[in-house]
């Protein structure tokens, strides 16, 4: 059995101690007074007993969980328990239709909410009261949906390995085949006019990557092969593609022409792109060239045009990130934290280890699931 060499203590003079404990406190204070600035930019009750606008999740004794929540700007769907239920962002139930069925697939928009049995196929559109406005039947498996606007619905649907597009009567517009390859991501535009679909190929041991992109018509535009690269994020803002792989960032425009592109000069260990075509990255130095005078680890910021906008040196392990109006969101293991655009913390919640799922609800509320709950955050 191996020693363990204990070193001995030695006592420390008095005043060291004395000087040591002032230290202590300060740090301390400073610490406390820091997180405590920080926790009062979100809506706590009381004496900072928690966030007062909670959403219970469903739970049942032997059962695991089955709540999901899916939120939009202006207002939370919860589904769960046989019923599909609507909140506003002051976590008050608005409405709710019974559900046939363990899951459903649910999307929606600022005026229709799309929701659909992922095993039968039933879709139903339903305006933001709770009215239905149209539904079919038996459409067969369906693994997600999409409903950027009113006008239009995109499913993919597993059985056949298409894309079905239907407009807000839920009249078939048009079919596109899905190729051969992992599907990574689909994305389709606010402003109805391009459907991005990023692919994952593996080719006599050389990977690839490909963007196809169509009209909502169904008509295709063209591809983008990306050879040796791994797509990360990609998203269809207006007209035009934003991108993001392992190695660069991107923009193509709705006739697949490259608008402009960005080599990442370290190791990428998330990416994503926002809603308003900002590209969020994390990034970390290799390690390999010890002379680097820049930071290990970084949030660095690209705009929708290309440029660099800015860069923020952190000291954390980001497992998700998010942004929105003008402000970062990231979680670490117990942490979530909040930048703004300059980079200055706003605001840290210790989530204990049992954070879910994290994301704007709009300009003022941030969501964050926990297993028991949805915490709807009011932002400054």
């Amino acid at each position: 059995m191996s020693k363990v060499k204990r070193k001995k203590k030695r006592k420390r003079p008095a005043g060291v101690v004395l000087f040591s404990m002032i230290v202590l406190g300060l740090t301390a204070f400073v610490v406390f007074r820091f997180e405590a600035l920080a926790g009062s930019a979100w809506n706590l009750t009381g004496a900072g007993s928690g966030p007062s606008r909670s959403i219970a999740s469903d739970h049942k004794v032997g059962y695991e969980d089955s709540t999901f929540f899916h939120l939009e700007d202006g207002y939370i769907l919860k589904c769960g328990d046989g019923a599909l239920r609507y909140y506003n962002t002051s976590a008050q139930p608005v409405w709710e239709k019974a559900l046939h069925g363990q899951n459903v697939e649910v999307d929606g928009n600022d005026k229709t909410i799309a929701v659909a049995d992922p095993t039968a196929g039933d879709i139903f559109l339903l305006d933001k009261a709770g009215k239905i406005k149209a539904k079919k039947f038996g459409l067969g498996a369906i693994s997600n949906i999409m409903h950027p606007s009113e006008n239009y619905l995109v499913c993919r649907m597993i059985d056949k390995n298409e894309l079905r597009i239907f407009d807000g009567n839920l009249e078939s517009i048009a079919r596109i085949p899905m190729p051969d390859g992992e599907v990574l991501d689909i994305d389709v535009s606010s402003s109805e006019s391009l459907i991005a679909i990023s692919m994952f190929r593996l080719e006599n041991e050389t990977y690839h990557s490909q963007i196809l992109t169509y009209q909502m018509d169904g008509q295709p535009i063209g591809a983008i092969n990306l050879k040796g690269k791994i797509i990360l994020d990609i998203a269809a803002i207006d007209d035009k593609m934003i991108g993001v792989t392992d190695e660069q960032a991107f923009s193509y425009n709705i006739k697949n022409e490259l608008l402009w592109e960005v080599d990442l000069d370290r190791v990428v260990k998330k990416a994503t792109v926002s809603e308003d075509g900002m590209i969020l990255l994390n990034l970390v130095k290799s390690g390999e060239d010890l002379t680097d005078p820049r930071p290990d680890n970084v949030i660095k910021y690209i705009g929708s045009d290309g440029q660099s906008i800015n860069e923020v040196a952190i000291e954390y392990d980001i497992e998700e990130m998010k942004r929105a109006n003008g402000q970062t969101a990231f979680s670490t293991v117990d942490r979530l934290y909040v930048l703004s655009e300059a980079g200055k913390m706003e605001s840290i919640l210790d989530t204990g280890g049992n954070l879910r799922h994290f994301n704007f609800i709009g300009r003022k509320f941030l969501g964050v699931e926990f297993g028991d709950r949805l915490d709807i955050l009011k932002m400054d």
